[in-house]
């Protein structure tokens, strides 16, 4: 049986019989190929093999075995490794390898840490186990087992070797004592940079140490080198503002979690302190329509560069007026009005430039002042009718108070207003009695007026007010003749027959008077009074008609006469002039007018005067020209029919002077005798439309009336 190894090598037969003797070696080149010959006893060739029987290579330092400090954090050499060729121990040449890591008592725990190197080419033979570094922990993995083997330049492999590495823990670091106490003197004066105090944890294993720090409260004054654990200030140290605080300093390595504390308490000494205000947290009332209140901000602090507080007003519209007075040191407050403004809470912080004061606070309540009332326009002008006057001013009270009802009263009265009121609460202007003024004119009457408030009885300005009462419309018409009765021939030329006349207590155009325009039957009755005959009467025809005189008034409105003026007119026929026998079969002759004058009837005994407007009625008949001949030419035309049919009457009778059995005399004397009871006996007026607010028989269902009624003014505000 054959080992192959190296290329030098020495040839042991294994397992030979004793008749068998192992031949030369036979070398064909250095290493390449080696021939065992094997004869017999008797010297014969009894075969050959050819191979290799090598020597293994050997680690020498055995056992081995080696130490690693947790805190290992860069590539370090833990063992050596003696590996030497069994041919060529000197020169020759080999290469360890590692062939697994085991670790306990967590497997695998940072395996791909180990590796082996020589780093030192000039010595073959000189093999290191190295640290790689990883995650080493000693409560994971205390123990690493490290197989590793040898092989020569023939790649011959030595047996395996285990070195063994422990895990040395790591200790983590502390402070002693724990708890310290310093002074810092001058304390308020001291400025950035200034060191406070250096600390320093102990650390057996002598690693890097890495420092913190927190503060008992907030602050940005200190800091802390992390590496050296010196602490120092990066502002002032008045900022501070407390004369003690509490610093806690942690340390820590790389290793190991646990960390070393250690609380600094630190005395300040002569430190800045914040203002203590002593006059706030308190309730302040003011008046209403004060001048300006000042409020002290009274403090005690020892160290006071530059102080200045800062209010925050609860109610936005009260920030105008409460401000800070830097110079006085104190709170200024305006002139409050309590109906506008508002109780308000105002929190106060003081500052001496590096220190805040506690918040306080400061309520502001207004009280209520009664304010005098203002009366507006200060001057203005009425109108008003005479009568129960009865009219309302523009008054405007301007008072800040609430709920605070007022009054109004006439400041002085004089004779000529002695009759007139004043609303207390509404300022209406009324009369207690019928206020007349002269005919046609008008009375300007002036009153003074105050208002006075309840709570504080304070009374305004006075204002003025220029009334100015009107005569108005309280007189009817009065017509001077109300009956005219008129007994008219048919052939009673047409035109003026009388004029109505009427008069008027009142003046101006409440004393102007028309006349209702009535037309009925052959009579009518225009605007102006004017009577006229604008047809021929009927014989026997009754005709009546009634007319009211009314004024022109505005103010309340226009009035009628008491009674209308009774019109009658009675028609009778024309007087016979002549006896036409009768003509029969003869034709109708044309229409001449009459050449020989119509006889004049004779007027009633109360209408005979010469009436100048008859006279120029008839003149302006004449003018009318035409108009006039026309209207003739027609009055003819029916006159001629009536001749002709009296003619044919006439003719009939002519043998017996009697009247007619079918026409009924008229008899004159029944007919003035009715027209003169109905003069006497007017029938009754109809009910008017328009009220008479002044006739004596309703004036005192007036004053109920129109007292209560407001009559429009005209107001002129100054």
């Amino acid at each position: 049986m054959l080992w192959s190894g190296s290329k030098r090598c020495r040839w042991i037969c294994i397992g030979c019989d004793d008749g068998f003797v192992v031949g030369k070696v036979v070398r064909v080149a250095d290493g390449d190929i080696v021939r065992l010959v094997v004869r017999d006893a008797d010297g014969l060739v009894v075969g050959d093999v050819v191979g290799l029987i090598l020597a293994q290579p050997v680690i020498n330092n055995q056992p081995i075995t080696g130490s690693l400090p947790e805190a290992t954090f860069l590539q370090t050499a833990i063992v050596d490794i003696n590996c030497t060729d069994a041919v060529d121990p000197v020169n020759g040449r080999v290469a360890v390898n590692l062939v697994d890591v085991t670790s306990s008592p967590s497997p695998g725990h940072c395996s791909a840490c180990f590796q082996v190197f020589n780093l030192n080419t000039a010595v073959p033979n000189e093999w290191k186990l190295y640290f790689v570094p990883g995650d080493l922990d000693y409560f994971t993995a205390s123990r690493y087992d490290i197989r590793v083997q040898c092989k020569d330049s023939a790649d011959m492999l030595s047996p395996l070797v285990i070195i063994g590495i422990n895990v040395i823990p790591n200790a983590p670091p502390y402070f002693s004592p724990i708890y310290q106490t310093i002074n810092i003197t001058n304390s308020g004066n001291r400025t950035a940079g200034f060191s406070i105090y250096t600390a320093t944890a102990v650390d057996t294993n002598s690693d890097s140490l890495f420092y913190t720090m927190t503060t008992s409260v907030t602050s940005d004054i200190f800091q802390i080198n992390s590496a050296t654990g010196e602490i120092t200030l990066i502002k002032p140290l008045g900022g501070l503002c407390r004369n003690n605080l509490l610093i806690y300093i942690e340390a820590v390595d790389n290793v190991n979690p646990e960390r070393a504390r250690l609380t600094l308490n630190i005395n300040f000494l002569q430190m800045n302190l914040p203002a203590v205000i002593t006059n706030m947290n308190r309730v302040v009332s003011i008046q209403e329509n004060r001048n300006v209140k000042r409020i002290p901000v009274n403090r005690f602090d020892i160290y006071q560069p530059n102080f200045s507080c800062t209010l925050t007003v609860q109610v936005s519209t009260m920030q105008t007026k409460i401000t800070y007075n830097p110079i006085e040191g104190a709170i200024d407050i305006s002139t409050l009005n309590y109906e506008v403004d508002s109780n308000t809470n105002i929190t106060v912080q003081c500052t001496d430039g590096l220190c805040l004061s506690t918040t306080k606070w400061l309520y502001i309540q207004i009280l209520d002042v009664n304010d005098v009332p203002s009366l507006n326009p200060p001057s203005q002008s009425l109108t008003a009718s005479e009568g129960f006057i009865n009219t309302v001013p523009n008054l405007i009270v301007k008072d800040e108070d609430v709920n605070d009802p007022h009054k109004f009263e006439i400041v002085s009265i004089t004779p000529v207003t002695a009759g007139f009121e004043i609303y207390p609460d509404t300022g209406r202007l009324i009369t207690t009695v019928d206020f007349r003024v002269d005919k046609n004119n008008q009375i300007v009457l002036d009153f003074l007026i105050a208002a006075e408030d309840t709570k504080g009885k304070e009374s305004t300005n006075n204002v003025s007010i220029r009334l100015t009462v009107y005569d108005i419309n309280d007189h009817r018409p009065k017509l001077d003749k109300s009956s005219f009765e008129f007994t008219l021939e048919e052939c009673h030329p047409l035109g003026v027959l009388a004029q109505l006349t009427a008069t008027d207590e009142d003046g101006g155009n409440n004393a102007q008077i028309t006349y209702e325009n009535i037309i009925k039957g052959p009579i009518t009755v225009s605007s102006n009074g004017t009577i006229s005959l604008t047809s021929p009467p009927v014989a026997g025809s009754f005709t009546t008609l009634e007319s009211y005189a009314v004024d022109k008034g505005l103010n309340p409105g226009v009035l009628k006469s008491p009674t209308p003026a009774v019109i009658t007119v009675i028609g009778i026929p024309c007087p016979t002039v002549s006896t036409i026998p009768p003509v029969t079969d003869v034709p109708t002759p044309s229409i001449v007018p009459p050449t020989t004058p119509v006889p004049q009837p004779t007027l009633p005994p109360n209408e005979r005067k010469n009436n100048v407007k008859d006279m120029l009625w008839i003149a302006g008949s004449c003018v009318l020209g035409l108009l006039i001949a026309a209207i003739l030419i027609f009055i003819l035309y029916r006159c001629h029919k009536a001749a002709r049919s009296r003619q044919r009457n006439i003719s009939k009778s002519m043998t017996d002077l009697t009247p007619r059995k079918r026409e009924k005399p008229i008899k004159l004397d029944k007919v003035r005798r009715r027209s003169s009871v109905m003069a006497e006996n007017p029938p009754d007026a109809p009910k008017q439309t328009q009220n008479d607010y002044f006739n004596n028989d309703v004036k005192d269902t007036y004053r109920e009336n129109y007292k209560k009624k407001d009559l429009p003014s005209a107001v002129e505000t100054t």
